[in-house]
């Protein structure tokens, strides 16, 4: 990771081009406190621009670690950008893809997700589509 210290402050700005931002974002957010999430579009080319806008955002909050995934840090450390990452406390979490072993797994694991997200809004709206 390019960064100026050993450790990630609890405090952080998240940065992700990622199919599913959100998940990204529940994640850390079991472990840190996210001040701001910047999202970009899945495969999003970024500029130096991108850069200093999240490096304003994250000083304006007093924000000194800035977490991002490993698929977007590759893209991030360009010959063009890297001169911007290295001002900042720039960190990057590993990104696991993992392969379901049958269509009987997917179909349970779905039903979990399901049942689990229809049991947290229990109270607010019990009709189920």
């Amino acid at each position: 990771p390019i960064n100026h210290s050993n450790e990630i402050d609890n405090k952080v700005v998240l940065v992700s081009a990622i199919a599913n931002n959100t998940q990204f974002e529940r994640a850390t957010s079991k472990r840190y406190e996210v001040a701001r999430h910047f999202r970009f579009p899945d495969h999003h080319v970024y500029s130096i621009a991108d850069i200093q806008k999240i490096h304003l955002a994250a000083d304006a909050m007093h924000v000194n670690s800035i977490l991002t995934t490993e698929k977007d840090m590759v893209k991030l450390i360009s010959q063009s950008t890297v001169s911007q990452l290295e001002r900042k406390n720039w960190f990057y979490l590993p990104v696991r893809a993992e392969f379901l072993e049958n269509g009987m797994h997917f179909d349970e694991l779905i039903h979990r997700v399901i049942r689990r997200e229809t049991q947290s809004d229990e109270g607010e709206n019990n009709d189920v589509v």
